[in-house]
């Protein structure tokens, strides 16, 4: 009889602790899942915290679109920009139009959990947030700054280790152009003119993305020797005083060379003369995303050809 009873009380026992054992799973998944809430401050200084990964997306920035491709996060976008044209996926998406023809109604249809863009008015973010959307806004104006900024997507998304091998790889990529003109001393960096319009002639200043890949690829920028910001219009007076070794443009402005060599009013400069102008994808220079380190290594390649063959 006692063994009847011990046997009784020890499967008692036994079930007592596999219910305590599935609470506390059951507990620990529970916390685990208060534990997503996120937060981060994005380029206006504005706190943006998630609760729970988001499930429907928007993107009205190219960039990001291109970042939240890479993290896996397709399935999730619901939204696009209307300038948005990699990966050709992107193309399926529902447009919600750009920074300034941005459609506020399309978006808030689309019923997102986050939006994302470069730039934004603030009526238009406050009637996008009194629905209940989220939006982050950044702008990365450095290689650095876009590393950064794929973390915290990575981050807001739930996508955090996909983000760290993202930015692990293109830190290789980085590193793989930068320790190559490490060795190379300021004088005989070449001096390189960034043509970013011409009519009238512009180019990018010491606060821009492409600043801070020519000089990671090798180069000097022209336009720091005057410490010039944003986009500035450039003379050419000054061009022909300064007397680049190297002109890049964009596909946009200059689809080949020759729009830039046959421009009468270079004709006296270096780069022209000895022939080294270069075109370049305009997405891979300007868009803070995954194929930056694609747009870096063309820089570097026709900076120092000598060294990136």
């Amino acid at each position: 009889m006692k063994t009847m009873r011990t046997i009784l009380i020890i499967t008692f026992a036994i079930f007592l602790i596999s219910i305590v054992a599935c609470a506390r799973t059951e507990s620990a998944a529970v916390q685990k899942a208060g534990q997503s809430a996120v937060s981060a401050k994005d380029d206006y200084g504005r706190e943006i915290t998630l609760e729970s990964e988001p499930q429907r997306i928007v993107s009205f920035a190219p960039s990001t679109t291109e970042i939240l491709f890479a993290l896996g996060l397709d399935e999730r976008i619901v939204g696009v920009s209307s300038y948005d044209n990699y990966p050709p996926e992107v193309l399926e998406k529902e447009q919600v139009g750009g920074v300034i023809d941005l459609n506020v109604e399309k978006i808030i249809s689309l019923d997102p959990d986050i939006a994302f863009g470069i730039d934004l008015s603030k009526d238009k973010l406050d009637q996008i947030e009194k629905n209940g959307i989220k939006v982050y806004i950044s702008n990365p104006t450095t290689l650095d700054m876009t590393l950064d900024n794929i973390r915290i997507i990575g981050m807001l998304t739930g996508r955090t280790e996909e983000a760290e091998e993202l930015i692990k790889d293109m830190q290789a990529d980085i590193e793989a152009v930068s320790s190559k003109v490490a060795g190379i001393t300021e004088e005989n960096r070449p001096k390189v003119f960034y043509e970013v319009w011409n009519e009238p002639l512009m180019t990018a200043g010491v606060d821009t993305f492409i600043h801070d890949m020519i000089t990671i690829a090798g180069g000097v920028n022209i336009a720091s020797i005057d410490n010039l910001t944003g986009w500035p219009e450039y003379s050419m007076e000054r061009l022909i005083e300064i007397n680049p070794d190297i002109i890049i443009a964009p596909k946009t402005l200059a689809p080949t060379p020759e729009t830039i060599t046959e421009d009468d009013r270079l004709s006296g400069i270096n780069a022209v003369i000895e022939k080294k102008v270069f075109i370049v994808e305009d997405d891979l220079v300007i868009r803070p995303g995954p194929r930056v380190v694609i747009g870096l290594m063309n820089l570097a390649r026709a900076i120092h050809p000598e060294i990136f063959k």
